[in-house]
């Protein structure tokens, strides 16, 4: 279904960032159940990150960290972004929606050619 997102929208639009902002954007509406998930991980990490900009400096030391390390981590922007304690299904479904589009392979055969006509309804 993605691929023929991509190639309707390759179509209409010449823009190569007007594509893939469509393409992120129909990969996470097929997945709702991961996009929830990724976006409760965003959160957890702009939790994480306040709570760590909040530490007083003799914490952050036994931690190991110098203020210009805990600054520059917080300035980090959140979107797109997936925490260090993401599950795996997460992190598959961000690394696929960050891969370019390709058509789907030569080799893999339709419903219509593994089945022939017998398969459909009304066939004889």
């Amino acid at each position: 279904m993605l691929w023929m997102m991509k190639n309707m929208l390759s179509r209409w639009w010449v823009s190569a960032g007007v594509q893939a902002c469509c393409r992120s954007l129909c990969f996470w509406a097929c997945r709702p159940r991961l996009l929830w998930c990724h976006i409760n991980d965003m959160l957890a990490l702009r939790r994480s990150r306040r709570q760590l900009a909040g530490l007083e400096a003799d914490r952050r030391d036994d931690i190991g960290l110098a203020a210009a390390e805990v600054r520059d981590e917080c300035r980090r922007p959140v979107l797109g972004e997936i925490s260090p304690w993401a599950s795996l299904e997460l992190r598959a479904a961000v690394n696929e929606s960050r891969r370019p589009a390709a058509p789907p392979p030569r080799y893999e055969r339709s419903f219509y050619r593994a089945r022939g006509r017998r398969g459909l309804p009304g066939a004889q």
